[in-house]
């Protein structure tokens, strides 16, 4: 695991090798698996599968999809594979509802 000297981990975990990891709380009770990203966020209570990104997201007892991307602030989700959820702010991600 790459794990970036401002993230925390809690035990107990699972985070595979190739996993990265910055900025973010890791823990208790989570699984991370082969080649995922995790950036600027909590997950706590949660399996993230393999190949899925984190970002800027406060997790807790989700299960994240292989391949999946999530953005944003949920606080329980259950993604599936290859999906890519942005849950920021229209402001944040760029979008208008004019």
């Amino acid at each position: 695991m790459t794990q970036a000297p401002d993230a925390v981990v809690v035990p107990p975990v699972f985070i595979a090798e190739s996993a990265r990891v910055a900025g973010s709380v890791i823990g208790p009770n989570v699984s991370i698996g082969d080649n995922v990203v995790v950036e600027n966020a909590i997950v706590r209570d949660s399996i993230v599968d393999a190949g899925a990104t984190i970002e800027s997201a406060m997790l807790t007892r989700s299960i994240i999809g292989r391949d999946a991307i999530v953005r944003g602030e949920p606080l329980r989700v259950n993604v599936g594979d290859s999906s890519d959820i942005d849950l920021r702010s229209n402001r944040e991600n760029g979008s208008s509802r004019d």
